[in-house]
């Protein structure tokens, strides 16, 4: 029972583990990336209930699970660090830039986001439906307000 406890502590990894008599139950996200492993220790798939069962479980069996799953924490977690530091970089900033760009042009060609009022708005928060667009701000006598939300010109009053 340890075993299973250590193994419901291992990070980023979803998965869902029950332990029943001598069966152990495995569900979530993360089977399919620990599918060999938990085939190589008797594991059967169950369409019905999308899990995965392994009869007579062992102490063994669970620790290579366990090990499995750490390893595919730290790849999930690397994984994660670089997926940031590209975000972070120049090149990772101008790509989000470029593909937020163009999903623009794409919503404004179908005319699905009656929000965004030209091909130079930028999109700041597509949920929220906030945009900047400096051509359609308005002068206040002090400074250009560009925020749009939901296609109104927000002044923050």
């Amino acid at each position: 029972m340890k075993a299973v406890k250590a193994m419901k502590a291992v990070k980023s990894v979803k998965l869902t583990s029950t332990l029943e008599g001598n069966t152990l139950t495995l569900s979530g996200y993360d089977t399919y990336a620990l599918k060999d492993t938990i085939k190589s220790i008797g594991g059967k798939w169950q369409p019905e209930t999308k899990s995965w069962t392994v009869d007579s479980v062992t102490p063994e069996h669970i620790e290579q699970l366990t090990v499995a799953a750490k390893a595919l924490s730290t790849i999930r977690q690397e994984e994660a660090k670089a997926k940031l530091m590209f975000a972070r970089s120049p090149e990772g900033k101008a790509a989000i830039k470029a593909a937020d760009h163009k999903r623009m042009l794409e919503a404004l060609a179908t005319g699905t986001n009656a929000w965004i009022c030209c091909e130079h708005c930028e999109v700041l928060d597509w949920g929220k439906k906030i945009t900047t667009c400096k051509p359609h701000g308005s002068w206040d006598g002090q400074s250009l307000n560009t925020m749009r939300v939901n296609g109104r010109l927000y002044t923050g009053t």
